[in-house]
């Protein structure tokens, strides 16, 4: 057990440092950084399965909760989805060959 939350408190860890590494004035102001983006990435973790679940905690609050994140869920849903701006060209078949001409392993890419 304790092997498992080393774990994920490394991985938490990293993903802070590469957040705040992508994004250096995220939370820029605040003192507790680390803490708000534990917050904010339990609840992307929990939030899916909260969405999932097919019946609803016992604990008012905890029911509350998993009702206002499944509304969330089916008001998104119903949203229109945005259309791809991209072209109707078909794409590009590739092929690759390992070995070159003379026969020494290379890899090549001919695209047509």
């Amino acid at each position: 057990m304790a092997l498992s939350q080393n774990l994920i408190d490394v991985s938490a860890i990293n993903g802070f440092i590469l957040w705040t590494a992508v994004d250096p004035t995220w939370q820029q102001n605040k003192s507790c950084q680390w803490r708000l983006y534990l917050e904010e990435l339990g609840k992307l973790l929990v939030f899916p399965q909260m969405v999932r679940r097919g019946r609803l905690p016992r604990k008012p609050q905890a029911a509350a909760l998993v009702s206002e994140a499944q509304a969330e869920a089916q008001e998104t849903a119903t949203m229109p989805a945005p259309q791809p701006a991209c072209s109707k060209a078909k794409r590009r078949t590739c092929q690759h060959r390992t070995t070159g001409p003379t026969g020494k392993p290379r890899v090549f890419i001919t695209c047509s």
